[in-house]
């Protein structure tokens, strides 16, 4: 776990990442999960592709969907 500073400016909390927390160069957008007094920062960016690129995604995943025809 990394740690870094609050900055308050005129009343807007804003944070800078640690050089070591590497977010893809083109993330625009993030959203921020919390829970009481903790929070998470999620790239919106490239939800899926953290879902896709996992080890536990298997290479058939939803090759057979079973879709009904429209």
């Amino acid at each position: 776990m990394k740690e870094t500073s609050l900055i308050i400016n005129k009343n807007d909390p804003a944070t800078r990442p640690p050089e070591e927390i590497d977010l893809p160069n083109d993330t625009k957008n993030v959203e921020i999960a919390t829970n009481a007094s903790n929070g998470q920062i999620i790239s919106v960016d490239h939800l899926w592709d953290t879902f896709f690129d996992s080890p536990s995604v298997s290479l058939d995943f939803m090759e057979d969907r079973n879709q009904p025809k429209v």
